[in-house]
């Protein structure tokens, strides 16, 4: 995506958010984000505009009846079912916004940001927009973010979602190319790189390359045969302390004295293999014990 294109997203967007009202507001305002939940808490994503309905299994629901009411309360339908309204959380929007490529879940992102040890003005490497939940996710944690995007359909799916529900004020802190981050240069300083790209792999030298000495890496990989090559190619571009995990999320039905899990959970989805930039006096030390290590054919 070009610099003017990217300038003119910003700038729309910015204009919406300042259109929607203050984030503190206690009120549905033409312009929020807000997500209606039925009897039974499912839930439906609206864009709040005078004008505009919501049409759900229940009935529709009119934006005119909406705005002005204060969140929490109760809207019938116009089947005469009821709906509460709340404002949208990231979670909410991450579940229901628009997809370009499969997202990265909320389960897994937060895990992502955690080991990421993310800190306010952290300079982050992304590479894989996708949708833009990962980038979303970054830029509320106070991330600086350069996301590299090698198709322009995804990355301009992923800037519409990102100026859908981020702070007008973090906004200046995004910056989305188009970009290959198995053959580019990608720049330097970066404190973080975040990557999830069908072969990982390939760009590691690249990330490096980009990184301070005391950066951390986190990928999201989906399959164990992704898997076992990423953990081949971590120490061999200057990467240790490598760390895979995945992360299942099971929901609890509690009324009253009845408590047991629910049976439906969200289960794996993908792997979260985190590592430390090697200081590079040790890299070669480092790569020397990996190869000593045998491989499973020579056992």
């Amino acid at each position: 995506m070009d610099a003017e294109s990217h300038s003119d997203y910003l700038h729309e967007a910015t204009e919406q958010n300042d259109r929607a009202g203050a984030s503190g507001s206690f009120v549905v305002e033409e312009g929020q984000l807000v997500v209606l939940v039925d009897a039974r808490q499912r839930k439906t994503l609206a864009r709040i505009h005078s004008g505009d309905s919501t049409h759900t299994h229940l009935g529709s629901l009119r934006h005119s009846d909406l705005i002005g009411i204060a969140y929490g309360k109760t809207v019938l339908s116009m089947k005469g079912r009821p709906y509460r309204v709340f404002p949208a959380t990231v979670s909410d929007f991450v579940h229901g916004m628009p997809r370009s490529a499969q997202v990265i879940y909320p389960k897994d992102l937060a895990q992502m940001l955690f080991n990421l040890d993310l800190f306010p003005g952290a300079k982050v490497l992304e590479s894989g927009v996708g949708s833009g939940a990962l980038s979303i996710s970054l830029l509320r944690s106070g991330a600086v973010v350069k996301a590299v995007e090698l198709r322009d359909d995804f990355a301009r799916v992923a800037l519409k979602n990102v100026q859908s529900i981020t702070p007008p004020e973090l906004l200046g802190n995004y910056e989305i190319v188009r970009g290959d981050a198995y053959s580019d240069d990608l720049g330097s300083g970066f404190d973080r790189a975040a990557l999830d790209l069908p072969e990982p792999w390939r760009a590691l030298d690249g990330v490096r390359a980009a990184m301070v000495d005391t950066g951390i890496i986190c990928c999201f990989t989906t399959n164990v045969s992704q898997l076992m090559d990423l953990h081949e190619a971590l120490p061999r571009s200057g990467f240790t302390l490598v760390t895979t995990t995945e992360t299942l999320e099971r929901e609890w039905y509690i009324n009253g004295r009845i408590v047991r899990p629910q049976h439906r959970m969200a289960g794996h989805t993908g792997f979260i293999t985190t590592a430390r930039v090697a200081p590079r006096r040790i890299g070669s030390e480092i790569l020397a014990e990996t190869e000593a290590v045998p491989s499973i054919e020579s056992i």
